[in-house]
Parts: structure tokens; C-alpha cells; sequence
């Protein structure tokens, strides 16, 4: 999951909210879905288009009840 923005911190901002909406997510059968970040990346900085980039690496792990 790649974040791209204007402003620096924005990105890594808007991926923070991401981890935390993900945390957690129980689906609609029950089966608890549990998220983890598994890698973050170095914020990436593009001079000539002044836009930043923050990626994640997601792993998603699905338990039954």
C-alpha cells in the first residue's frame, strides 16, 4: 500500500489513520481478520513533482472462530 501527497509528514500521517483503521476489522461471518504492518518504507521524496511517497507492507492473517 503506497500513500503519495504534497505536503512531507501528510503521507506517513495518512498511513498511520490506514493502520489503525485496519486493526482489528472483524468481518461480517465472524472470522477476526488481524492486520499487521509488516515493513515501512522510507519516505520518498520526487523533487521534480514535489510529491512524497510512504509505502507499508501489509500482512493479513485470517482466523476462524
Amino acid at each position: 500500500m503506497t500513500v503519495f501527497s504534497k505536503g512531507y509528514g501528510v503521507a506517513t500521517e495518512q498511513l498511520n489513520k490506514i493502520n489503525e483503521a485496519l486493526n482489528g476489522y472483524r468481518e461480517p461471518n465472524g472470522q477476526i481478520k488481524a492486520v499487521f504492518v509488516s515493513g515501512i518504507a522510507p519516505d520518498m521524496h520526487d523533487q521534480d513533482t514535489g510529491i512524497y511517497q510512504k509505502s507499508i507492507d501489509l500482512t493479513f492473517y485470517t482466523r476462524s472462530e
